[in-house]
């Protein structure tokens, strides 16, 4: 068995890390379009659209922390988070969720 160089093992790493960063991103896509769907939706019962609605802002919430996490691991930088909120639309309410830890 060929021993790999060390050009080809950065190479892996660096794809290791795309996947990485894509996968934090489709998880924060799919978090924010869960949550705007529900807000969108009529007639769903009081209490439980609320409760649904609080676990969709905390999920959201943590899957942007990781995504800018992901990032900043990766040498975009603290600035780039407002760039991030920008595209991916993020609700002041997830935002301001960021690093919460629910108490339940």
């Amino acid at each position: 068995m060929r021993k790999p160089s060390h050009t080809e093992l950065e190479k892996e790493i660096a794809a290791e890390r795309a996947a990485a960063l894509g996968m934090a991103a489709r998880r924060l896509r799919s978090a924010l379009q869960a949550l705007k769907k529900l807000d969108a939706e009529a007639g769903t019962d009081g209490r439980r659209r609320e409760v649904s609605r609080t676990r969709l802002v905390q999920k959201a919430s943590e899957a942007c922390h990781a995504y800018i996490v992901q990032r900043e691991l990766l040498g975009f930088g603290r600035e780039d988070a407002a760039l991030v909120r920008r595209e991916y639309e993020v609700p002041p309410e997830v935002w301001n969720r960021m690093g919460a830890v629910p108490s339940s």
